[in-house]
């Protein structure tokens, strides 16, 4: 038999009526999210050489609050957004761009207020703090930031691709070589 679990965020979406506008609101920061990644991935590693203004262009340091969704759609969208914010901090860090610099102090009292008990989460957010304290000191790099970042792109979009490939596999179920082999 199988579980099929329902998802009352995604079915509430049909009820007549329903106010669709933060669900199309998080669905753009999670598309921004995934673009990010996937960019980064060609990279190998976190950098500013992205469009930030012209693609990347949400106030992402205020989706690091999430409220009324699930844990682990709220730890994606945090984790997504502190990426994008190191990515952005790294632009104005390797003299790429200065996308960031206008929003740098809504930038920098969102991470402060950003409220987590996920390590992962933490570190992160210690990581774009640091970033962040360099580029408002308008200092370069430190081999702490190098440091931070690499691990950054290891725990966080590496692992996003390691976590989304387990959950196919894990998902595609009994028979599921059948049907993909064209037996």
């Amino acid at each position: 038999m199988v579980n099929l679990k329902i998802n009352h965020q995604y079915q509430d979406l049909y009820i007549p009526g329903a106010d669709l506008s933060r669900w199309i609101e998080l669905q753009k920061v999670e598309r921004d999210i995934l673009l990010l990644y996937h960019q980064l991935s060609d990279y190998r590693s976190i950098n500013g050489s992205l469009y930030f203004g012209e693609v990347y262009n949400l106030p992402y340091w205020a989706y690091l609050n999430v409220e009324n969704v699930d844990e682990s759609r709220r730890l994606f969208i945090a984790q997504g957004c502190l990426i994008m914010l190191l990515a952005m901090s790294w632009q104005m860090l390797d003299g790429a761009g200065g996308h960031l610099w206008p929003f740098r102090d809504d930038a920098k009292s969102a991470v402060d207020a950003c409220s987590t008990t996920n390590e992962r989460t933490l570190k992160l957010l210690a990581t774009v703090k640091l970033a962040l304290q360099l580029v408002a000191e308008r200092r370069d790099p430190t081999p702490e930031l190098v440091e931070q970042s690499e691990w950054a792109y290891r725990e966080v979009v590496n692992a996003y691709f390691e976590e989304a490939a387990h959950d196919f596999d894990a998902n595609r179920g009994p028979g599921a070589a059948d049907r993909t082999s064209g037996s």
